[in-house]
């Protein structure tokens, strides 16, 4: 997470290290994090469904989404959570 003044601003992920450093598209020791980073574009609140998260998820194919617990960032929901969640729910289903 990015911080500004207080105020989550952005996310400095993988993928961001990946796709820009990695591949020799900036220099990692003068480009600042606030150049590459990921904007705060989507969040989800903590009181919102899983099912919800993870529209947002496909929707905008992304692999994190900010969770906001009264306005502000309490957590973070991620793919690895969404498969974590639907392989305990395969486990507990009798097919």
């Amino acid at each position: 997470m990015v911080e500004d003044n207080g105020n989550y601003v952005g996310m400095f992920t993988k993928t961001d290290w990946m796709t820009l450093v990695l591949k020799g598209e900036c220099d990692p020791k003068s480009i600042k994090v606030s150049t590459i980073m990921t904007d705060l574009k989507h969040t989800i609140d903590t009181n919102e469904t899983i099912s919800e998260a993870s529209a947002i998820i496909e929707k905008n194919k992304i692999r994190h989404l900010p969770v906001k617990e009264n306005g502000k960032i309490a957590g973070m929901f991620s793919v690895k959570d969404l498969e974590k969640y639907y392989l305990e729910l395969h486990k507990k289903t009798d097919f």
